[in-house]
């Protein structure tokens, strides 16, 4: 059941089973582009992207066991909810002490990736809020909600881009 009434703060929230919104934490992400794809899509403008997103840390702090959760995205008007994408990290770096997103030129497109979980998006009867529904079970392991096309470029080439992480893990998986 939805809930009735919008959460205090802009966010995306997981649906508790008791039905209480929890929010996820929210990660301000650095992403770097590739400069030589940036230099040869000058010349080819149909090359995409390549653009990893990194999070510090190699778990989220915000965990839960729902194996397929609702979650809810409440946001002002002027951001476009249906732009979210929810992806698989994968865990990395010399001392496996962040998660990468790989390749967030998907955000983009309409093309899946393969760490893409595919959602339902769609609007409650709360104004502002919206009901994100993953179309299959979450397996055990670190997510993230990204945001399209909303970084604010900096004159780097890099993006800074919300990223709203969590992690499952499974009762099954524990064993």
């Amino acid at each position: 059941r939805d809930p009735g009434t919008a959460p205090q703060n802009y966010g995306v929230y997981l649906q508790q089973p008791n039905g209480e919104l929890k929010p996820l934490g929210r990660v301000q992400s650095k992403v770097q582009l590739s400069k030589i794809r940036t230099v040869v899509k000058n010349w080819v403008p149909f090359m995409r992207e390549k653009i990893d997103i990194n999070i510090p840390g190699a778990h989220s702090s915000s965990r839960f066991e729902v194996l397929r959760p609702n979650f809810y995205a409440y946001f002002p008007p002027s951001r476009d909810v249906s732009k979210f994408k929810l992806l698989q990290a994968k865990i990395t770096g010399q001392k496996y002490d962040q998660r990468t997103i790989a390749n967030a030129s998907i955000l983009f497109s309409t093309e899946q990736n393969q760490d893409e979980v595919l959602c339902d998006i769609g609007p409650t009867g709360v104004k502002d809020l919206y009901r994100i529904a993953p179309r299959e079970d979450l397996s055990s392991g670190e997510f993230g909600f990204v945001e399209g096309n909303t970084g604010s470029k900096s004159t780097s080439n890099i993006e800074i881009i919300d990223v709203y992480d969590f992690g499952i893990d499974r009762k099954e998986d524990k064993l």
